[in-house]
């Protein structure tokens, strides 16, 4: 029996290094120096002003959204009136075409019972 020669790589096998290789050229997957990762971000102060700014702007997009969720229920409610007020009639003139229908086919029976008699 012969023995497969075992790889030494880093990476395993050709495989993984060639799939490292794609990912690297597509953008997927990124090396980065060690000394790139930062804990805490730069705060100057226009950014400490942009976020007292936005900061100040948040009860005012809170009763917005509140605003905006009334005039949702409230518009959901009309088309759920209406859907209703629709389904209602539909079903109002379903009767009425199979009591149409019923009324006929008595009508029809009848008609032919008499001509079978005469």
């Amino acid at each position: 029996m012969m023995r497969q020669k075992q790889v030494n790589s880093p990476f395993g096998s050709h495989s993984s290094l060639t799939l490292l290789m794609c990912l690297l050229s597509v953008g997927v997957a990124s090396i980065k120096p060690a000394g790139a990762f930062s804990s805490r971000p730069n705060l100057d102060a226009a950014h400490l002003g942009q976020r007292q700014v936005l900061l100040a702007q948040i009860p005012q997009e809170a009763q917005v959204s509140q605003q905006v969720k009334a005039e949702v229920d409230r518009t959901l409610s009309r088309m759920a009136t209406l859907f209703n007020i629709l389904l209602g009639t539909l079903v109002v003139l379903l009767a009425l075409a199979i009591a149409t229908l019923w009324i006929m086919r008595r009508a029809v029976i009848q008609e032919i019972a008499t001509r079978v008699k005469a």
